[in-house]
């Protein structure tokens, strides 16, 4: 490798400035911007919205009925959110973001480490991990969204982490913290959705102990990190075991072992799906991976950096392919790969930017992003006037936000045209692909096609009808539409039409929450029985199905063909 100067990505406070101004653009300011999508944010929403107004924190509800599909940790930091800062999108999404800034807090810690501290590059490589991490397009997409994958991969990376400083720790006091904050951070990853908190650690540390031949030395400290995971976990699950009894059975079964083996797991889907979507989710970063992978050998033999470099091939690798095993799969569901992803790029990169090979491989990467993008921009500039009629498509949007996202596209072709130009100075080169994503990612939620809004994003409409969806005797609503009803009208007693879907549980508990559930017909009488008071809110094709089995409307509203339709009758 050269000298530490020729890889340096970029010199002083300029890495400082750059992270911190990518966090600002690509996390922060937009998190207001795009409206609540169905289901999953306005589940995430409606949940701590009930623990705040019911001030029971130990049981998760949902429209008042048992939800037992995740820990409650998630739904207490949202919770926490709403009440510091008011019942907002910012508010909702912020918990995600903070998550996405520790993570990239924690990179920063580990690239220090992995260096010595005469090592002209420990000033610029643990930025350079934060910038990768910060900048794909998976991290992004989930980070500005109310879920739950953000905090978890946080405690993942929190708990690897503790466990990798606890290793290379000189003192047996300081081992033992370190195991034992790796134990907090692991009971909070179990508290914030289950059994993974232990799965991905010990993939992707046991098998890196093995390698560096340290298992024996180091087993105490797995021992007092899962004693204190326990204890972490051990009083919410006391109390949810007296308090609900099935809860630990349905949240094994259905959430784990279901979710993992069944045939029929919700949101099921082939082995190879991470392996095919995964170059997208890591864009614009998997440009460089033929660059990375020439440059694995020599990372992981390296002296200073391959200790790390080993730990992250095995925290990416196994839980890759143990998420890749699982029959339920989510495109979030590999967001916990991204971090020894970052580490990985990162220190290839570095090694890559340092010899002819790499620089030659780093600038296919750069020619091919210039070409994939800067195509993606004229197909969607062409599509958007018509060019292409015999596609019958729809417009991307009305107004200026296809324009916005063609820009962005075309500034990423020009960014990876730049990074490639310049092979010779891989500082600009490396910068240039830490850019090229900026004004696209910042501007999607934004920017979103109008179709999409249509179809996920029912709060315009219900905002419109707030007030008489809050003051209405009898308000009904199908499953894909029910916690948005909820969340808007700040209401737990909304009827479900036709299917509970994911709420199935708790309605079956008894007779009473079974009465929460109605056919057509029992719709239409119990509609029949409030005149003036009665409000049906759901999908456009769910109404169109169902119109002829109800009494006629008073008045109609709806966000479009392809969205939603609130009835009054």
């Amino acid at each position: 490798m050269s000298a530490p100067a020729r890889t340096s990505p970029v010199s002083g406070l300029v890495p400082v400035l750059l992270v911190s101004g990518l966090y600002l653009l690509l996390y922060l300011a937009p998190l207001g911007l795009r409206p609540l999508f169905v289901p999953d944010e306005t589940r995430y929403a409606e949940i701590p919205r009930e623990m705040l107004a019911s001030g029971d924190w130990l049981v998760p509800r949902l429209n008042g009925l048992l939800y037992f599909e995740k820990p409650p940790l998630g739904y207490w930091l949202h919770a926490a959110s709403l009440y510091l800062f008011g019942y907002n999108r910012f508010a909702l999404r912020l918990p995600s973001a903070l998550a996405v800034a520790g993570t990239a807090v924690l990179l920063i810690l580990l690239g220090r480490a992995a260096l010595p501290a005469n090592d002209g590059r420990r000033q610029h490589l643990p930025w350079l991990l934060a910038a990768i991490y910060l900048t794909c397009i998976e991290t992004v997409a989930v980070g500005t969204f109310t879920v739950l994958d953000s905090l978890l991969t946080f405690f993942l990376t929190a708990t690897v982490t503790a466990l990798f400083f606890a290793v290379h720790s000189k003192t047996i006091l300081r081992r033992q913290g370190m195991a034992a904050l790796a134990g907090l951070a692991c009971g909070c990853a179990f508290l914030t959705k289950g059994f993974l908190a232990f799965v991905v650690p010990a993939l992707a540390v046991f098998p890196w102990l093995v390698w560096r031949g340290s298992v024996r030395s180091s087993w105490r400290l797995g021992g007092v990190c899962l004693g204190v995971a326990i204890a972490v976990v051990l009083p919410w699950g006391v109390a949810i075991q007296l308090q609900a009894p099935d809860f630990w059975r349905f949240f094994v079964w259905n959430e784990h072992i279901r979710r993992f083996l069944a045939a029929n797991a919700q949101h099921a889907e082939p082995a190879w799906f991470f392996l095919l979507t995964a170059p997208a989710m890591f864009l614009p970063w998997s440009l460089t991976l033929p660059a990375v992978a020439a440059s694995l050998g020599p990372i992981l033999r390296a002296k200073t950096t391959g200790d790390l470099a080993r730990l992250a091939l095995c925290w990416f690798a196994l839980p890759f392919v143990f998420f890749s095993a699982s029959h339920g799969k989510l495109l979030t569901y590999i967001l916990p790969c991204l971090p020894p992803f970052a580490i990985l790029t990162g220190l290839g990169i570095l090694h890559a930017a340092g010899c002819a090979t790499g620089r030659r491989l780093l600038r296919v990467g750069g020619i091919a992003g210039a070409l994939f993008f800067g195509l993606a921009a004229i197909s969607l500039a062409l599509l958007q006037t018509g060019y292409f009629p015999i596609l019958k498509t729809q417009p991307y949007a009305r107004g200026w936000k296809w324009l916005l996202v063609a820009n962005g596209l075309a500034l990423m072709a020009f960014f990876c045209f730049q990074a490639a130009r310049n092979r010779q100075r891989p500082v600009q080169a490396i910068l240039c692909m830490a850019l090229a994503p900026a004004l696209l990612l910042s501007s999607l939620p934004g920017a979103l096609p109008d179709l999409t809004i249509e179809k996920k994003a029912p709060g315009s409409l219900l905002v419109r009808h707030r007030d008489e969806l809050a003051s209405a005797a009898v308000v009904l609503a199908d499953e894909e539409t029910l916690q948005a009803v909820c969340w808007f009208a700040r209401r737990a007693d909304v009827f479900m039409v036709e299917s509970a879907g994911e709420l199935a549980y708790g309605v079956g508990r008894n007779r009473q929450t079974q009465a929460r559930l109605l056919d057509i017909a029992t719709a239409a009488a119990r509609i029949a029985a409030n005149p003036g008071q009665a409000i049906l809110v759901a999908r456009a094709r769910n109404y169109r199905r169902w119109r002829t089995q109800l009494p006629p409307a008073k008045r109609l509203d709806t966000s479009g063909p392809d969205g939603y339709v609130l009835a009054r009758y």
